[in-house]
């Protein structure tokens, strides 16, 4: 019981985090589109951290935008020291 309280509540953290990105991406894909529109941008250069790399690129997709990603050259470990 003692290892499970702490997976448990790991678990807990894992998808309450999943869920903030998740509606943080759905919000930045929203503001990117709308200011882009406002202002009549044909190209826009976003720059984010690669936890939204799984939501946001299809999220523009859905909006009518063209996406390429380019993920960092960095190894896992300097990702890591940098977070």
């Amino acid at each position: 019981m003692v290892i499970g309280a702490p997976l448990l509540f790991s678990f807990f953290l894992i998808i309450l985090e999943e869920r903030r990105l998740g509606t943080r991406d759905r919000d930045m894909a929203e503001e990117i589109d709308r200011i882009s529109n406002e202002n009549r941008y044909e190209t826009v250069v976003v720059s984010c951290g690669d936890a939204h790399l799984d939501s946001l690129p299809d999220l523009l997709e859905e909006k009518g935008w063209r996406t390429e990603v380019n993920e960092s050259d960095h190894s896992w470990a300097a990702k890591i020291w940098r977070w």
